[in-house]
């Protein structure tokens, strides 16, 4: 039975490894799921390096600050020391009066060498001139609903905590250095800061630096501030970052229905027309050509869908043609089995009888060859589907099978021109099935004494398999029939009862399960047909 289905590339299909295949459809599909969260993501990885950034910034200027402050104060205390003395002294806690008052949002506090606090300008402000800061009252917005979106996101965004990583800092009268890392490690020389943040959650950065020199320290400077700007900063930025989100969402979310419609709507025509396969009594007409133009999965879709039905077609009319053609074979055999049954009981003649009985044997065989045949005919589709394909010597398999040849046909010589290490892929049972029905056929049609030539060779990645034979020749116009179903066309002297004519027509459908094909030709010299020859080309392996 020949089908037209690829059955090698299918077992090929099987072999190779899954390959995720990146078109337009699914670059889109991915674009639209992770835009949203690649933007989220990129966000918070900004936003958290953004804020360590000008929190760095602002320790940076505290220390600057510091030191300047510190440096004063450390030539003051030189100038009005009149003995060598590891303590301040009061000049230091005027020098912060000015910077007392609240106009200024840096806190200063003096520790002594010991650690206890000795000035604090939050204390001192009580007794310096108040300056009150007040904002200015917000412009009325209209109510709308981006305001109250607005609103609602800032308020969400005000409860996320962003500083709870860093440690909590407890306001507590009874101060000393022990409290502060930073103060202890500039009592010990060094300059030092450190982030915490106040039970609501709000920043504190501090730095505190050495009052002296490294031989004599008479105390610590540290320099506080809140972190609000900083916060206000970020949590602008984050609310931009959230827009733009929702942004993106609102668009991926819109992208995502033209999308799913640009899918949904071809792949329900698609499964409406496949259905009509299904619930159709008959070959109907299948309209998957209006997605041919597209090039995207749906167009391969719809492409493999028209081949699957054409396929399904070609496979149906197989079988009908198949069923009509072994109905017209099997009346023949029947037909004079019945004929020569009825005569044998009108007749008298043993003779006559015995020759009656001789005809009645031979269509018997007939008729079992032919139903063996055709059994195998008709089981050759699923059995070189399921047939695993594998590396082939085909110079060697052939080599092989004419060494048998060569020793078991008598009265007939065989010359060879055959390459070894020609590879192919395919199943060495089905090749060899090709080259016995192949060599099997030059044999019959060979005269006595005759040759069979036989020729492997390799070129441009083809194999070529070559048998030629002496015989009378093929029929004109018969070049192509002759691979047809149950024709048979044998030399005089050899009888069709021996044979179904299914030979040929399973060599083709072999050869071209294996992307392969096979063509028949006479052999011409002088005008004369001197012998036929079969070629069989398929793909070669490095």
């Amino acid at each position: 039975m020949v089908l037209d289905i690829d059955i090698v590339n299918k077992n090929n299909y099987l072999k190779k490894k899954p390959i995720i295949k990146f078109s337009s459809l699914t670059t889109t599909l991915y674009l639209i799921i992770f835009l949203p969260i690649i933007i989220t993501l990129f966000g918070v990885l900004y936003l958290d390096q953004y804020k360590k950034t000008l929190i760095s910034n602002q320790l940076s200027s505290l220390i600057i600050q510091a030191d300047t402050l510190s440096l004063i104060m450390s030539k003051l205390e030189q100038d009005s020391a009149k003995v060598v003395r590891r303590s301040l002294s009061r000049e230091s806690v005027q020098l912060l009066m000015p910077l007392s008052g609240r106009g200024n949002n840096i806190r200063i506090r003096l520790f002594q060498p010991n650690g206890k606090l000795f000035a604090d300008t939050r204390l001192m402000s009580k007794f310096s001139p108040k300056v009150e800061i007040l904002r200015l009252p917000n412009l009325e917005k209209s109510k709308n609903i981006i305001y109250i979106i607005e609103q609602y996101i800032k308020n969400f965004l005000s409860k996320i905590n962003l500083n709870n990583s860093y440690p909590i800092y407890f306001e507590d009268v009874n101060y000393s250095a022990t409290k502060f890392e930073e103060v202890i490690n500039s009592l010990n020389g060094s300059n030092s800061t450190m982030v915490r943040r106040d039970n609501n959650g709000n920043l504190i950065l501090s730095a505190a630096v050495p009052i002296g020199n490294p031989r004599l320290i008479r105390g610590a400077l540290m320099l506080s501030i809140e972190g609000n700007d900083i916060d206000d900063d970020v949590k602008e930025l984050q609310f931009s970052f959230v827009n733009i989100f929702i942004l993106v969402s609102i668009l991926s979310l819109i992208l995502g229905v033209i999308f799913s419609r640009r899918i949904t709507y071809p792949i329900i025509n698609l499964s409406k027309e496949a259905d009509k396969i299904t619930n159709s009594r008959g070959k109907i007409e299948i309209n998957f050509k209006t997605y041919f133009q597209r090039n995207d999965e749906i167009g391969d879709l719809a492409k493999s869908l028209n081949k699957m039905t054409k396929n399904l077609w070609n496979r149906l009319d197989a079988i009908a043609s198949f069923a009509a053609d072994v109905s017209h074979e099997l009346k023949n055999p029947l037909t004079s089995l019945r004929s020569a049954v009825e005569t044998f009981h009108k007749i008298d003649d043993k003779a006559k009888q015995n020759k009656l009985l001789k005809i009645i044997e031979l269509d018997v065989n007939r008729l079992d060859k032919l139903i063996s045949d055709i059994s195998a005919a008709s089981k050759l589709d699923s059995d070189l589907y399921k047939d695993q394909m594998e590396k082939i010597n085909l110079g060697k398999l052939v080599n092989g099978l004419i060494s048998i040849k060569k020793t078991t046909t008598r009265y007939l010589k065989f010359k060879t021109s055959i390459k070894e290490d020609i590879f192919v892929w395919g199943n060495e049972n089905r090749l060899v099935q090709i080259l016995e029905n192949l060599i099997g056929n030059a044999i019959s049609f060979s005269p006595k004494n005759g040759v069979i030539n036989l020729y492997l060779e390799k070129s441009d990645n083809k194999v070529y398999l070559t048998i030629e034979d002496q015989g009378p020749g093929i029929t004109k116009g018969k070049l192509t029939t002759i691979f047809e179903r149950f024709y048979s066309e044998r030399p005089k002297d050899e009888s069709n009862r021996n044979h179904s004519g299914l030979g040929l027509s399973i060599v083709k459908q072999i050869v071209e399960a294996h992307n392969g094909e096979i063509i028949a030709e006479n052999i011409i010299d002088k005008n004369k047909v001197i012998g036929s020859r079969f070629i069989m080309k398929i793909n070669s392996l490095k």
